[in-house]
């Protein structure tokens, strides 16, 4: 599971106090509670809008894949460097990991912020299934809790739905949309228009 968040708020050269991520489990295939490990990400990559990869064409990151019109990861599965955490997780329950080290580094610019690689223990037996940025219960979705102090610089303009576009120019500011998929080229993204090929028919 690739996961990355908008961290512009926090200005360049503050001193994380504290960092944790947030995941919501809906679905384990275990017969135990398992771990999860997750590794900051060394390669840029692009959202998706699939559930899975084998929903029709891939338009995200895939196994293969860093997405559209980007080259394939240097090793298949992801490309990442150091563990950033581990975590048990159980189903219908949400489980919190210790990013600091890895928030620390985007913070001070010393790594860029392609976000976490969060992979199960079991890789080819086993899955697991994790509300996303778009899940319907918006208190299950992945959150990403920082302390800091210091820094500088003047933050950049909200972004409120946490998809790294700034909401003066997203086209669906409430609901997370980082790729900006818009069908029918209106006002609105795809993931919040009713009529999205813009034939009159919601």
């Amino acid at each position: 599971m690739l996961i990355r968040f908008d961290l512009s708020q926090i200005p360049t050269g503050a001193a994380i106090d504290s960092a944790s991520l947030e995941l919501f489990a809906e679905a384990i295939e275990y017969p135990s509670s398992p771990a999860i490990h997750c590794y900051r990400v060394t390669q840029d990559w692009v959202e998706g809008s699939k559930l899975h990869e084998w929903d029709g064409t891939a338009d995200g990151a895939t196994w293969i894949s860093r997405g559209p019109g980007m080259a394939n990861w240097t090793t298949a599965g992801g490309t990442f460097a150091e563990e950033v955490c581990s975590t048990n997780v159980a189903v219908g329950q949400k489980s919190s990991c210790d990013v600091k080290s890895a928030v620390q580094k985007w913070a001070n610019g010393t790594a860029p912020n392609y976000g976490l690689m969060c992979r199960n223990e079991i890789e080819w037996a086993n899955g697991m299934l994790f509300t996303s940025s778009e899940g319907a219960n918006a208190a299950n979705r992945p959150k990403l809790t920082v302390n800091y102090n210091g820094g500088s610089g003047t933050p950049p303009p909200s972004d409120a739905d946490g998809d790294g576009v700034a909401d003066g120019s997203d086209n669906c500011p409430s609901v997370s949309n980082a790729n900006q998929l818009n069908t029918d080229g209106d006002a609105q993204g795809n993931v919040c228009d009713a009529d999205d090929d813009n034939d009159g028919v919601a």
